[in-house]
């Protein structure tokens, strides 16, 4: 009898353990998924100065000294900065908060203790951060570049400058397809800027560092190479979207949580690319999770966005306060997919871009596009993919007309169909 108690109290206390260890990973798992001027300085030779563009020598940084680093880093983290990102409730959701949490204590009173609230009075406009992240100014009067990702869903955001001082900023622009946004802080006094260089200059083995704030450690600085300039978008499990960086620098350098939109600067300290992402477990796609699997833990695999690929962005959102995509708002599959995905669909054509939706009084609604066309040209060009044909429609801007050859219910009756073409909603964008 003394014996089966013993063995009933042991697997009763392994239950508890491994509900407490269960509890951790979810917790630990919804922790990482919070987390997952005038003119900027670009460095150009035989270029006219324009409105956006100056020309700007980069740093003079002594490679033969053993402190080159140092004296890099140096001249970079002034213009380095830590995104603070705020998100405001009302008194409504804030006692819905307070309910839970009593009710979290009362239930698991031993594992939740430690959080116990405090009952401190609630200010007049509740507050709770909504995360950090990095980014780097771009021009003298205050604009800073970071990840859209940072700033998502955020209301307000606070920016921290290495001298110690900490300006509001305003949210100028974002675009989802390249996870960029740009803020702006007001300032009486020049700041100091980045220099834009060229990823396409970078070279596999070269050294770069990276200066951004991980878990919050405002200031740090890594130190690596470029382990591969062209990862693609299908290495990373990404979904091919031609409006979207085709390519990404991977390095070594460390990056964590929190450098999410710091620079990575080349030897001459030189922005080459933004830092975006990380492989953490084995079976991520370029995320922060557990994958599939028993989760393997991977280190020294980042990867940054190549400058090249957003400066048109950051010219776009600095002048207008936003980037624009021409579309025609539907959503659409390559007709070979869409067959793969659907095979007993049988259909006249078997080539072309499959409508499965249209946006209700979008372009494609207004000019009778409907659910189950399907595209076979656009001016005359044929397309055969979705990439196809959005690769095409960024040839032309929003409000000019084209003419789209179109399978009428993928049939044999086939129209031209002329669309003028529309803004894109960017909000609706996710981000990759």
């Amino acid at each position: 009898m003394e014996y089966q108690k013993n063995r009933d109290g042991f697997w009763k206390a392994l239950s508890a353990v491994l509900v407490i260890v269960l509890i951790g990973i979810v917790a630990y798992t919804v922790w990482q998924a919070q987390q997952p001027r005038h003119i900027y300085y670009e460095r150009v030779t035989n270029a006219p100065r324009n409105d956006l563009v100056a020309l700007a020598d980069p740093p003079a940084v002594d490679h033969e000294s053993i402190y080159w680093v140092a004296d890099l880093a140096e001249q970079a983290l002034p213009f380095v900065v830590n995104v603070e990102t705020i998100i405001e409730y009302d008194q409504d959701e804030e006692n819905k908060i307070k309910d839970l949490h009593e009710e979290w204590q009362q239930n698991m009173p031993d594992l939740f203790k430690q959080f116990e609230w405090q009952g401190e009075d609630v200010p007049e406009t509740p507050q709770r951060s909504g995360g950090e992240g990095s980014g780097f100014i771009i021009r003298e009067d205050g604009y800073i570049v970071t990840n859209s990702h940072v700033v998502a869903n955020a209301d307000k955001f606070m920016v921290h400058m290495y001298d110690g001082t900490t300006h509001e900023a305003q949210l100028i622009g974002v675009d989802n397809f390249k996870d960029i946004a740009v803020l702006k802080i007001q300032t009486d006094e020049d700041l100091p800027v980045a220099i834009l260089g060229n990823s396409s200059d970078t070279r596999v083995g070269e050294p770069v560092v990276a200066i951004g704030s991980p878990l919050g450690y405002q200031a740090s600085v890594t130190a690596g190479i470029v382990s591969t300039n062209y990862r693609t978008r299908d290495d990373l499990g990404r979904q091919s979207d031609v409006r979207r960086p085709q390519a990404y620098i991977q390095t070594d350098a460390a990056i964590n949580r929190g450098n999410s939109g710091g620079p990575l600067l080349n030897a001459n300290g030189e922005v080459i690319g933004v830092n975006q992402a990380i492989v953490r477990w084995e079976g991520d796609a370029v995320g922060m999770g557990f994958g599939l699997g028993v989760p393997v833990p991977v280190e020294g695999i980042g990867f940054a966005i190549p400058i090249d690929d957003i400066k048109p962005t950051i010219e776009q959102i600095v002048q207008h306060g936003k980037v624009v995509y021409p579309g025609i708002s539907a959503q659409i599959a390559s007709l070979e997919d869409y067959l793969r995905a659907e095979p007993n669909l049988e259909l006249s054509v078997d080539k072309g871009v499959y409508v499965s939706s249209v946006v209700i009084d979008g372009p494609a609604d207004r000019a009778g596009i409907e659910a189950g066309d399907v595209i076979l040209s656009i001016n005359d060009v044929e397309v055969e993919t979705s990439n196809d044909l959005i690769q095409e429609i960024q040839n032309y801007k929003v409000g000019d007309r084209v003419k789209l050859r179109v399978a009428r219910q993928g049939g044999d009756r086939q129209e031209n169909v002329s669309v003028v073409l529309g803004e894109l909603d960017i909000s609706q964008i996710q981000v990759e």
